[in-house]
């Protein structure tokens, strides 16, 4: 463990049809650029020592794609909660119970959550990039914070990577 965590925001990859929203599965080209954010991810912030992802299907698929693109995860946690309460503050209040082990933490959720948690995150002169682009599917924020995950209110952000296809 260091001083310093890395928290990836990432919102999920093109999704498709299905019965209901939660079953949604990503469409081909989602899962091809899933798998191309996670090898921009694995080059970015390196190996991820935990991933909260939202059950649904959509965000369970998008981090398998992100492993295939060499993204290297060392856990999982599927959390239905990121799902059902998709708010920033119920988020947050997730991240903020991260075991301190966890370095580099990846949450894989949906809109209108991680935009708005983000911004949240982010002091005023950087929540401008996040205002005026937000987080289109398979684009991810990335910050660093020196605080433990409980004390989580803002971060230094290092990025906001939309796909490059």
């Amino acid at each position: 463990m260091n001083n310093t965590h890395t928290l990836v925001l990432l919102r999920h990859s093109k999704a498709g049809h299905a019965a209901t929203d939660f079953e949604r599965p990503l469409t081909e080209h989602g899962r091809e650029t899933a798998r191309l954010q996670g090898s921009v991810m694995a080059r970015t912030v390196g190996k991820i020592d935990l991933a909260l992802v939202s059950a649904a299907t959509r965000t369970r698929q998008t981090t398998e794609y992100l492993h295939y693109g060499g993204l290297e995860i060392d856990a999982f946690q599927y959390e239905r909660s990121l799902y059902a309460n998709n708010n920033a503050s119920a988020t947050l209040d997730l991240i903020r119970e991260v075991d301190e082990e966890a370095d580099t933490l990846l949450v894989v959720m949906h809109e209108p959550a991680v935009s708005e948690l983000a911004l949240r995150l982010c002091e005023p002169e950087d929540g401008a990039q996040i205002l005026t682009r937000g987080l289109s599917t398979a684009t991810f924020a990335w910050g660093t914070l020196d605080v433990p995950w409980k004390e989580l209110h803002t971060w230094k952000l290092g990025g906001l990577v939309p796909p490059s296809m």
